[in-house]
């Protein structure tokens, strides 16, 4: 059953993986972007991370992931939703 159901995901529109991963990119260099510019959110993580650790330094990778994760946990089930709609239109 799981096996089927990935084949079909796999046979989806390349125009929508265009997309999807074209969003991907653009939210982590946004990401990038308001770490290195020392954003309020950013330097808030920033802070949390240190307080966390009890040392002063923070790890801007953990930054960025962690800006731009849930933007991309929630394109997972709009994607499936427009795979869905896709598939039943044919």
């Amino acid at each position: 059953m799981f096996k089927s159901y990935f084949i079909k995901l796999q046979q989806a529109s390349k125009k929508l993986n265009i997309l999807f991963g074209t969003v991907a990119i653009m939210l982590l260099i946004a990401a990038t972007a308001l770490t290195f510019a020392q954003q309020e959110l950013a330097s808030r993580i920033n802070e949390w991370q240190m307080k966390t650790m009890g040392q002063k330094q923070y790890f801007p990778a953990l930054t960025i992931c962690m800006l731009a994760l849930p933007p991309l946990i929630l394109l997972i089930p709009l994607k499936l939703f427009l795979i869905k709609m896709e598939q039943k239109k044919q």
